[in-house]
């Protein structure tokens, strides 16, 4: 029989039923087992949900059970961790890493598949939570921290949650979000700005300091939602940038206007500029105020033309007789003398003005054209001598209007407003009353001196 013995361990043994065994030692299964003995020392084959890797497969598939396969890319890896996928009492995956030697927890990486190749896009990472059949909500995406203190072997179920994403969509932050020692977010999830309690939460300010204007609108409606034209001004309401120009002002319309320059205020017939300071003050420097003279006399002129003057009264005497013995009628060059006499019988000038000239009314005795003119001149003052005046205005009776031919007796016109001649304070001016015609008659006449003086 032993023998025997020594020959059958050579054989393989079949049973159909099962086999136990009695007084079996401990000890560990070889790599690679998975048969054990059950309580009663009965030989059973362990059963396991666990999915574990076949080393020993050349082709390098995880292995389930028997003959069922599932393939594994060739980026999945592991050396002495384990990487192994279970079901705690709720039924959850659980994907851990074990701890390194150096008791540090190691670090889960999930990495999505890279892109490769020239535009080739890396591929999603996809988290989900739970769906629900019912009308409960689906299942959220939970984030928890492990504790310290030497703690092992906690799953994510055994752990306080610090955020969370909603089926919703919407993120709660339960721990604080730090950057350095500032603290963000509360104990509460509630926003905050670090070293300002005043802050409680989202859109609310207690108390505080504005360092700037005060807004005094609701903080609703204190942005832009919209650029509108307003008086003068006109807005491109075309997306992106906007543009505004300003319109041409005008007596009805507000907008943009050129300032006149000095000579354009002066000539004051520009409509489309504004006046400036400088502007208003040289255009108010060349206005005037404008002074009238008028004064009636007679005279009988001689049939050479010479002028008449004034008498010894002056231009209120009714009767002029003083012939200064001479009748050009050039303006701004034929001069007149007069007399010791008749000086002081002249209009003399206060102020600096411009002489504009005259505006008169004649009536003649018999069928003749008479003339008018203005000498001016600066005598010698405190001294008995005669001086010379130069015409300054000069016209000769209009007679070209009238019923018929013959103008005796009836008012003619005699003007002159374009003189124009500069005068300073002491100028003297003599009126003057003569005859076109070769013949000697009775004159009357009523003329009107024209002044102009700046405005002070």
């Amino acid at each position: 029989m032993k023998f025997l013995g020594e020959f059958i361990q050579h054989f393989i043994s079949r049973f159909r039923n099962d086999v136990f065994l009695e007084d079996v030692g401990s000890g560990t299964i070889a790599s690679g087992g998975n048969l054990g003995l059950d309580s009663n020392n009965k030989i059973v084959k362990a059963t396991s949900d666990n999915l574990s890797f076949d080393g020993s497969t050349a082709n390098g598939v995880l292995t389930h059970k028997d003959a069922d396969e599932i393939s594994v890319e060739s980026t999945l890896s592991y050396t002495s961790e384990t990487l192994s996928i279970g079901a705690d009492d709720d039924g959850e995956a659980i994907i851990t890493r074990l701890a390194h030697g150096d008791n540090v927890g190691g670090d889960l990486s999930i990495k999505a598949g890279d892109g490769t190749g020239t535009n080739k896009l890396g591929g999603d990472l996809n988290l989900y939570g739970g769906t629900s059949t019912g009308a409960a909500a689906g299942g959220k995406i939970a984030f928890f921290a492990s504790p310290g203190g030497g703690s092992s072997g906690s799953t994510a179920s055994t752990q306080a949650e610090v955020g969370s994403i909603s089926s919703s969509g919407s993120l709660q932050i339960d721990g604080g979000i730090t950057t350095g020692s500032t603290s963000f977010v509360n104990s509460s999830g509630v926003v905050q700005v670090a070293g300002q309690t005043n802050i409680t939460g989202i859109g609310t300010i207690t108390t505080g300091v504005w360092n700037g204007t005060t807004i005094a609108t609701a903080n609703t409606a204190a942005k832009v939602t919209s650029v509108i034209a307003g008086d003068g001004i006109d807005v491109d309401s075309t997306t992106g940038d906007v543009t505004v120009t300003a319109e041409t002002a005008s007596a009805t319309n507000p907008g943009i206007v050129e300032l006149a320059t000095t000579a354009e205020a002066d000539s004051g017939t520009d409509t489309a500029r504004a006046i400036t300071a400088a502007g208003l003050k040289s255009h108010v420097d060349a206005r005037f105020s404008y002074q009238n003279i008028s004064f009636t006399g007679q005279a009988t002129v001689p049939s050479d033309g010479d002028w008449i003057t004034v008498s010894a009264n002056g231009i209120s005497n009714h009767t002029w007789n003083t012939n200064l013995g001479s009748g050009g009628t050039s303006v701004g060059s034929t001069t007149v003398t007069i007399p010791t006499g008749q000086i002081c019988q002249g209009i003399i000038v206060p102020y600096d003005c411009v002489l504009v000239g005259f505006a008169s009314l004649i009536r003649s005795v018999g069928n003749h054209q008479s003339k008018v003119g203005l000498a001016v001149g600066v005598p010698t003052y405190n001294d008995f001598a005669t001086f010379d005046c130069t015409l300054r205005a000069y016209n000769a009776a209009d007679v070209s209007a009238g019923p018929d031919s013959n103008y005796s007796q009836r008012p003619t016109r005699a003007d002159f407003l374009t003189a124009n001649y500069a005068m300073s304070a002491g100028h003297v001016i003599f009126p003057l009353i003569g005859s076109v015609a070769s013949n000697s008659r009775s004159v009357q006449w009523n003329c009107t001196l024209v002044l102009k003086t700046l405005i002070p």
